[in-house]
């Protein structure tokens, strides 16, 4: 925007005009305005879209940023139900409305699809799907009427493949230049896929990341080709884990259904009421019996406990590989509902308990993602589920496992 006049211009963007179902508001849900701030002067406001007044031969950029990260919003538009296409209001007072037609082209995305429509994708990926048919919006939008292509979703095998290769990558350069700092996994718990971040990556560097990655895994490109190659390799590290974390909470169905879910818990709890004392063996072939009746659902959950349980190993060996075991500091046990451990029930042995606690953070994280089920109205309640979708997770993460 730049103001040709002779006379100082006061601009802002206003409500625009909406149709039914449209949210009302400065701009769509989906989209991010911000007005340069380079253009504030001392009575302007330093918020993103408030008034900005700019003098006789003053410009000033508007940022636009296009950011879905909503699973509900997501499956609109791959259903067709939204649109990329609005308009915005810029508003001069005393001075004329500018309308601005903003539209885009959405790409389709596997991000917020069932197991059942994920494994029918041919290889290429979604793209290719809508490539392959331009004309046919019912294919594009409908894959799950396409023949089954994979036992499980192909993109779960990218990811966890790629995530576990690069945390042993990770985990070997850090134990080598490194070597008087500690690691990240011996602070706090669930890294790399917890909230936090043990680099210089600002949040909208991680975000931008991420979106690049799913474009890769949406194009069948290459993983490592997604990645900026001026980031480090912890920095790939926390974006591709934090990706995989949220690309599981985005599946429509869960990896464990709603309907799995239901008769695991319930099969738990009649062992609890019973008293048997199951070994942890016998306790994941009742899961396992479960999760069987969908091959597609156990595999996918298979493959996301094997890469766990493979990262709770390469984590117990990077920190046992120092001159004395017995000093392996112990993170921070995890706080959050469904993920804290008693100091009673972790082992004296710094080695197991070092799994112990990354194991039940790895659970709680993952159980939640992972696992469909209905949300209770009391807090109470909400921690005992938490709590079970964690113990199911973590049965197939103990020692032994797998």
């Amino acid at each position: 925007m730049a103001n040709t006049g002779r006379v100082p211009a006061t601009i802002t963007f206003v409500d625009r005009p909406v149709g039914a179902g449209q949210q009302a508001g400065v701009h769509p849900a989906w989209l991010t305005l911000k007005i340069d701030d380079d253009c504030l002067t001392h009575s302007n406001h330093p918020e993103a879209t408030s008034r900005r007044t700019l003098e006789p031969g003053d410009t000033c950029n508007v940022d636009l940023s296009l950011r879905i990260m909503d699973p509900h919003m997501i499956k609109a538009f791959n259903e067709g139900i939204k649109q990329l296409d609005d308009i915005l209001v810029l508003r001069v007072e005393n001075g004329r409305d500018h309308f601005i037609p903003v539209r885009g082209k959405w790409l389709e995305s596997s991000l917020g699809r069932s197991i059942d429509k994920l494994i029918r994708l041919p290889e290429g990926g979604i793209r290719r799907l809508q490539h392959q048919r331009p004309k046919d919006n019912k294919i594009v939008r409908s894959p799950e009427i396409l023949p089954v292509k994979w036992s499980a979703p192909r993109e779960l095998f990218r990811l966890t493949e790629a995530t576990e290769i690069l945390t042993e990558a990770v985990i070997a350069e850090f134990g080598m230049i490194a070597v008087d700092q500690k690691p990240p996994w011996n602070i706090v718990a669930g890294w790399p896929f917890g909230e936090e971040s043990w680099t210089a990556t600002s949040e909208d560097e991680r975000s931008d990341q991420m979106a690049a990655i799913g474009e890769a895994l949406d194009s069948d490109v290459s993983l490592s080709e997604a990645f900026d190659q001026e980031l480090s390799k912890m920095q790939r590290l926390e974006s591709l884990s934090a990706f995989v974390l949220q690309y599981i909470h985005h599946v429509e169905d869960g990896v464990v259904t709603e309907a799995q879910w239901k008769e695991i818990d319930e099969a738990i709890q009649k062992m609890d009421n019973e008293r048997k004392a199951l070994a942890v063996d016998d306790q994941r072939t009742i899961v396992q019996e479960i999760m069987s009746r969908s091959s597609a659902h156990s595999i996918s959950f298979i493959l996301l406990t094997s890469m766990l349980d493979r990262i709770l190993n390469e984590i117990v060996a990077g920190s046992s590989q120092g001159p004395d075991p017995a000093s392996i500091e112990l993170p921070m046990s995890p706080s959050k509902r469904g993920g804290s451990i008693k100091k009673k029930d972790i082992s004296k042995d710094p080695a197991v308990a070092l799994r112990q606690i990354t194991a039940r953070a790895f659970a709680s994280l993952f159980g939640e993602a992972m696992i469909r089920a209905p949300v209770p109205g009391k807090e109470k309640d909400k921690a005992i589920l938490a709590e079970r979708k964690t113990r199911l997770v973590e049965m197939f993460l103990t020692k032994d496992a797998l």
